[in-house]
């Protein structure tokens, strides 16, 4: 597990979870006794993907939605993703502008 400023990452749950309040089957699986998977290698694209797979409407309120965006965020810069917060900020912007008063 690779250390952050806050603290440790704690990927083996965040995989677990499907980024959203409703127990369905879009989970993302990852089995790292499979054959040809590498938690280093593999690791970080699928965080990657569940940081972009992110939606607003899966969520009861923006409050779950950033909390979970940001936990997510956090876990992919931990595992070294390349992605920068004025990137994962034009995301939550884009979800979350349905909210946002006109």
């Amino acid at each position: 597990m690779a250390p952050t400023r806050g603290g440790s990452i704690d990927s083996t749950d965040f995989i677990k979870e499907n980024g959203s309040d409703s127990d369905n089957d879009n989970a993302i699986s990852f089995d790292p006794g499979a054959p040809g998977n590498s938690t280093s290698n593999a690791l970080p694209c699928v965080s990657l993907r569940q940081l972009m797979n992110m939606r607003r409407g899966n969520y009861n309120s923006v409050v779950k939605y950033v909390k979970k965006l940001e936990k997510a965020y956090k876990l992919a810069k931990g595992l070294g993703v390349g992605i920068t917060p004025y990137a994962a900020t034009l995301m939550l912007l884009r979800e979350a502008s349905t909210d946002l008063p006109q």
